[in-house]
């Protein structure tokens, strides 16, 4: 039986996560929120931000943070 492909079309604006609501933000390098559902991503670990265990693991922790908005180049 020949195997159908189907394509993604989820996509959202994100942001980086506030005090506020979590929506479509970004958590940390490895989290985020998509429609109010907290998702880690599989297969990545980033250093810790809550709370960083010292200042070079906040510093690494907010370059990883930082990069996730890639999230925006399209549908997921």
């Amino acid at each position: 039986m020949a195997k159908t492909l189907t394509s993604d079309s989820l996509s959202a604006a994100f942001s980086i996560c506030g005090a506020d609501r979590h929506v479509n933000c970004v958590v940390d390098g490895d989290t985020f929120c998509f429609e109010g559902e907290k998702i880690r991503i599989a297969d990545i670990d980033t250093p810790e931000l809550s709370p960083p265990r010292c200042e070079a693991e906040r510093i690494k922790g907010e370059a990883a943070k930082a990069r996730l908005p890639l999230l925006n180049a399209g549908n997921f």
